[in-house]
């Protein structure tokens, strides 16, 4: 509905007809926009859009309306020209008056916001600018006119002016307002910086404080008062008014140290109320996520809750596992072919590095004896486990030894089937390693063979490409079998007892321990994980696989045991933990969430701590941790999490 309008009157009317100028006849003015309207014309004009409006002629007069292209009203007399412009001028007024009290919030804030830049006084995080300037650009848009003249004085329109004008300068403007506010925020909070901790701040911690943004990490080293930055911010954020006591969560690691936290937070922080800011473990936290979205906290397996427990438990599943025919011959394939990573002794340029290679990972066989090679160990724990006799190394049956030789002392002997075996290092074209001179190494081989040929006593052959092809012990098998030999593996009882009794069971439960907490921590399925070790080298894939093959099994025990008891172990209240984040059910309060001993974080807490940044696009994150290094003194902890923290959490 129309507000006014305007129409030609008297003799000018019947002189622009005349003279051609009666392109409009009218003006017709609405709240948004107004139309100049003729016998052949229609034009509809957003006040907001003019860019001009200008007055012209001299017997004649006109006036020019410049938006997006030029619209002209000719033929006027002065006194139309006094009506038409004093009925545009109030109409545009009033419209402009409309509009800017529809975006008077957002006006407001941006107004403040850029004040706020201006004086240095809060740190710009990413996220907030980013939106901010979005916003400005918005409103810019919305706005494309001049701002008419007779808005002078507006409170509204001058803060439309000033978002144009940082518009036009806004690039580099973040960096820069950080960088000079940065030591303007730590001289205005001295005093408190002095007195929050019984020793002033140092300056890097004091940076820690009043550096803001969306994702925060201090890496620093230990001992360095992490947990003082902690107690720093929580005060700083407060005496700034930035957050309420409810809307901050910290969280540690261990029952003790949220004690301490919470501890130190009352005496250090005056006046502040009993319980006011929630200070959790993740496990504490889960439980109470649970518990509001559901209204039952569920019960934590004892295996969740002892470390112990958990080992003993892992001990037991594989005993059990052990009765099975083919995973008993898993976990055989594993303590024979790879329990270290394996080296062939051709990847080496000398017998120094290669013999480092095996001291280092103790290459020693099942019975105990520190063997010459990774594939002679292969054989001689194939043979124990498999219930066949063997001595290592023992002195051949008839004298050798002379002046420029010793006594020859093959690999393996089989005293009841008076068989000797001997491994060669020997690849395709008879090529030996690198280290090894191959014309001495053939000649030697020769003597041997000749030897046992000249005495009649049996030689079974095995050779570094039988390993390098996968079949080093399935070949021997059948080459014994030749021979007579009857194969008799030893009994899952006795087999568990071995693996303990050598020292091997401890190292392999606390692996396949660690390994479930990533493994479950960070949502794998056994698809998944044998999809990415397909990914990998030939070298790494087949250790890999010996390994999954024989951890899943236990895993499998591990879940049906939870199943059975009706309760789960903290990667699942993790998880369940998130899913109530994630659909809305457990409504966080958090808006400022922080992190102490941050190293020690894992796949499946740092979840959780992004559904708890996710929830509301305000929430804001701080973590406090050692330096790279000590990251790996915490087992369970996974490195990359800390390493690309802004991938995992954002701007920082």
């Amino acid at each position: 509905m129309a507000n006014d309008q305007f129409n030609r009157n008297g003799i000018y009317k019947l002189v622009a007809y005349l003279l051609g100028l009666t392109k409009y006849r009218k003006a017709i003015f609405y709240d948004e926009h107004f139309e100049l309207v003729g016998p052949k014309a229609f034009n509809k004009i957003k006040y907001n859009h003019l860019r001009e409006f200008r007055k012209g002629g001299l017997f004649l007069n006109n006036i020019k309306f410049i938006s997006d292209r030029k619209y002209v009203f000719r033929g006027l007399s002065k006194r139309d020209l006094h009506i038409l412009e004093e009925k545009f001028l109030a109409a545009e007024k009033k419209s402009w008056q409309i509009k800017l009290k529809q975006f008077k919030d957002k006006l407001r804030l941006l107004s403040a916001w850029i004040t706020d830049i201006e004086n240095r006084t809060s740190y710009q995080r990413e996220s907030v600018f980013k939106k901010r300037l979005e916003l400005a650009k918005h409103i810019k848009k919305a706005f494309p006119g001049r701002i008419p003249e007779s808005l002078g004085g507006d409170q509204l329109s001058n803060d439309l002016s000033k978002i144009r004008k940082f518009l036009k300068s806004s690039r580099g403007v973040r960096t820069l307002c950080n960088r000079e506010y940065i030591p303007l925020e730590k001289n205005r909070h001295k005093e408190l910086f002095d007195d929050v901790e019984s020793n002033p701040l140092t300056e890097e911690q004091r940076l820690s404080v009043v550096t803001d943004e969306d994702a925060n990490l201090v890496v620093a080293a230990a001992g360095s008062g992490k947990t003082s930055v902690i107690v720093a911010k929580v005060a700083w954020l407060l005496s700034k008014r930035l957050r309420e006591p409810k809307e901050i969560l910290l969280l540690a690691f261990a029952r003790d140290a949220r004690i301490e936290m919470a501890t130190r937070l009352k005496e250090r922080i005056p006046n502040l109320p009993e319980n006011a800011i929630s200070v959790h473990t993740f496990h504490s936290l889960g439980l109470e996520i649970l518990g509001q979205a559901t209204g039952s906290k569920p019960s934590l397996s004892k295996l969740a809750e002892d470390n112990l427990a958990l080992q003993n438990f892992i001990n037991y599943a594989i005993r059990s596992n052990l009765e099975d025919k083919h995973y008993r011959d898993l976990l055989n394939k594993w303590f024979t072919e790879f329990f270290a990573p394996y080296e062939s002794e051709f990847d080496f340029e000398n017998y120094g590095q290669y013999w480092s290679y095996i001291k280092k990972h103790k290459i020693r066989s099942l019975k105990g004896e520190l063997v010459k090679s990774f594939e002679e160990c292969e054989i001689a724990n194939f043979l124990y486990t498999q219930g066949i006799d063997y001595i290592y190394e023992a002195d051949y049956e008839h004298k050798t030894s002379d002046r420029r030789r010793r006594q020859y002392q093959p690999d393996f002997y089989l005293p009841e089937y008076k068989i000797y075996i001997e491994h060669l290092g020997l690849r395709g074209f008879g090529r030996t390693a690198p280290f090894v001179d191959r014309r001495e190494y053939l000649q030697s081989l020769r003597w041997k063979r000749d030897l046992h040929k000249q005495h009649g006593t049996t030689l079974v052959e095995t050779y570094s490409c039988e390993k390098s092809q996968g079949i080093l012990t399935l070949r021997l098998k059948e080459k014994l079998e030749e021979k007579g030999v009857v194969f008799d593996e030893i009994d899952p009882e006795k087999m568990f007892d071995l693996l303990r009794d050598k020292g091997r069971l401890d190292p392999f439960t606390s692996l396949v321990t660690t390994f479930l907490g990533h493994f479950k921590g960070s949502h794998l399925t056994e698809t998944i994980l044998r999809s990415r070790n397909a990914d990998l080298d030939e070298k790494s894939q087949a250790r890999n696989a010996a390994f999954i093959d024989v951890f899943m099994p236990v895993f499998k025990s591990y879940q049906e045991h939870l199943l059975a008891e009706n309760k789960i172990d903290f990667h699942d209240m993790i998880s369940l933990a998130c899913e109530q984040l994630e659909n809305g059910k457990y409504q966080s309060p958090f808006r400022y969430v922080m992190v102490d001993e941050f190293q020690d974080i894992s796949i499946g807490r740092s979840k959780l701590v992004s559904a708890l940044q996710k929830y509301d696009e305000d929430t804001q994150l701080f973590c406090v941790g050692d330096d790279w290094q000590a990251i790996f003194r915490f087992a369970g902890s996974d490195i990359n999490v800390m390493k690309e923290f802004g991938s995992f959490f954002g701007n920082f």
